[in-house]
């Protein structure tokens, strides 16, 4: 049963407490309860653009971050960071992708750090399960 337990949780879906301004409005700063696909990216294929995701923190070891996908692999990402007000081009590198929290001006993303490896994507994020007022599919 705990086999069961390990597996299902690390390879199929879990539910995840998430907390944090950077994705309003589309996840509240608090009381988010959240079902992540891990089965797809593991197996099946990596995040789409547009789709959420939780990732580790690629500068906070044992933390995790929830932000949306902007750019894939091999697209340039033009982007301007409103915080610093600056335009640049990024071309995302092989195995990687450019992601950024919903709320801009408090979000530290891609932005920041830059592209992140596919290998720190830890899932899709389907739903939002909790609070129940505010449950929804995610596509």
């Amino acid at each position: 049963m705990i086999a069961l337990f390990f597996l299902s949780e690390h390879y199929l879906f879990r539910i995840v407490g998430v907390k944090g301004p950077s994705m309003l409005p589309t996840l509240d700063t608090s009381n988010n309860l959240i079902l992540l696909d891990c089965l797809t990216t593991r197996f099946l294929r990596a995040p789409r653009r547009g789709e959420i995701v939780l990732a580790e923190n690629p500068f906070k070891e044992g933390h995790t971050i929830v932000k949306r996908v902007l750019f894939l692999e091999g697209e340039e990402a033009e982007v301007y960071d409103s915080r610093t007000e600056r335009h640049y081009k990024v071309v995302v590198p092989k195995n990687h992708i450019w992601i950024e929290g919903d709320n801009k001006s408090n979000s530290r993303d891609s932005r920041d750090f830059g592209p992140i490896s596919l290998s720190l994507v830890n899932g899709v994020v389907r739903a939002r399960v909790w609070p129940p007022e505010k449950a929804e599919l995610f596509h």
